[in-house]
């Protein structure tokens, strides 16, 4: 999903890096092709993947959003450094920077964005990065 919305409708896209330790400011830049423009960003958390069971498996119904860390705006300040951490300028290019989770997880933002005179905010490009303590891929997450 992250590619085929990256590759779809950016223009330039430079992801957080992969795996980070918690804490750790990471960055989200790029540019939306037009007409998108960027609005919004909701960083979402969840835990850890881990191996199921076959019953576990089985017992699944249904997907669960994961939970909502924070949503930040284009250009609007935020507490305490009263500094944008979500900025475009005139260029149409968007910056955010934030700080990794504060334990081990996934950490997953969505771009969020209008396209052209619509106002419908859609999910435009999303991102995903591991957050553990040693800053290093788990092996069972690297496949």
């Amino acid at each position: 999903m992250t590619h085929e919305l990256a590759t779809e409708v950016t223009q330039s896209w430079a992801p957080p890096p992969t795996v980070v330790a918690p804490g750790t400011p990471v960055t989200l830049s790029g540019r939306l092709a037009k007409p998108w423009q960027p609005v919004a960003v909701e960083v979402l958390w969840e835990e850890l993947p881990r191996p199921l069971s076959d019953l576990q498996l089985h017992a699944i119904q249904s997907y669960v959003h994961p939970e909502r860390r924070a949503m930040f705006y284009t250009n609007r300040s935020v507490a305490p450094a009263a500094t944008p951490a979500f900025t475009e300028d005139r260029f149409g290019s968007f910056r955010f920077r934030w700080p990794a989770g504060p334990h081990d997880g996934m950490e997953i933002v969505l771009l969020w964005a209008p396209h052209g005179s619509n106002r419908q905010l859609v999910p435009a490009a999303a991102s995903a990065t591991v957050v553990v303590g040693t800053a290093k891929l788990p092996r069972e997450l690297a496949l």
